[in-house]
Order: structure tokens, then sequence, then C-alpha cells
């Protein structure tokens, strides 16, 4: 595949195997303009014009419009890695050596987070994959709260110290159980 062709169908499906033969090929190299570039390409999938409106007619020949949310594919580090024609791994080498870049994928990081969430949110992504997405990649977990017996909760306890003899001052002698 030569470099034109790759640059013309650079956002068609490649195998791995194919991006990894073209950057043995065609050595890649860092340009500043990836900085402003990886932004650029997560915020091209805003929700602007994520609204599809169609006019309908009712029983009565009025004309409504039905408006619709439409969805798009989610932007991704990897997506944007074969927008430019490198690997994955590449993406992360850079996000290593310069910092302007890895401070830009961050951003495009959290534009990803907020595009799940709205997805999600109005029904176009599946709930359970959207909370898979968001617990893999964006660190979120589900808040978990446990109570210890006596009505005191778990939470009140982080963070204070409290001597033996204080804790067992309100237990009941086990006869009393």
């Amino acid at each position: 595949m030569s470099q034109e062709d790759w640059k013309k169908n650079r956002r068609a499906n490649f195998t791995s195997e194919e991006v990894a033969e073209f950057n043995r090929i065609h050595k890649t190299k860092y340009k500043e303009e990836y900085v402003e570039g990886v932004i650029n390409y997560f915020r091209g999938r805003d929700f602007d014009g994520m609204r599809k409106v169609e006019q309908i007619e009712d029983e009565e020949g009025n004309v409504k419009e039905k408006r619709q949310l439409k969805a798009f594919a989610t932007p991704s580090l990897a997506g944007f890695a074969v927008h430019v024609g490198v690997s994955a791994k590449t993406i992360n080498e850079w996000r290593k050596r310069h910092e302007d870049f890895n401070e830009a994928c961050e951003i495009a990081l959290q534009k990803q987070k907020e595009h799940i969430i709205h997805n999600a949110s109005t029904g176009q992504m599946p709930t359970n994959f959207a909370i898979f997405l968001l617990k893999n990649n964006h660190g979120m977990v589900d808040k978990v709260e446990n109570e210890v017996s006596g009505g005191m909760k778990l939470e009140n306890l982080i963070g204070q110290t409290i001597s033996k003899d204080e804790f067992r001052k309100d237990e009941k002698p086990d006869d009393e159980l």
C-alpha cells in the first residue's frame, strides 16, 4: 500500500497487521500539529449536529418536525492513531515523550468520557457497555456503602483512631446476647 493510498483511506478499517506494515515501511515521526490534531479529532465527533430532523405529516396534513438523536462512533486514541497512520503503541510512546501531546490526549479522553455518558443517557449506547467502558477506561467505580454493626457507617470510621477499650465499651457481654 502506498503512502497516498493510506492517506486517501485513512478512515477505513485496517487490520493491525496492515497498520504495522505501513509503519514499518513509512517511518512516522511525531509532529507538533498532533497536539491540536488529537483534540480536533475528538471534537469532530462533538454533540453539535447530533440531532436528526425529519419532517412528517399528521392525519390532517400538518407538517411537523420529528427530532431524533443520532449516535456517532465513540472517538478513541486508537481511532486517532489510525487517522494519522500510526499504531496505538506509537501514540502511547508519544504521550510519554511529549508533555503537550499527553495533555491534549487527556483532554481528548475527557471528551470521550462525556461522549459515552451522553450516548448512554440518551439511549444511543447500551448502558451496560457504557458502564464497562467507563470503569475500564476512565477509572469510574460503583459506589459501595458498608455499614458496621451498631449503625455506624464505615465512612465515619475512616481516619479515626480509637483505642481497643473505646471500641469494646459498646459491646454487650456474651451472656447478654
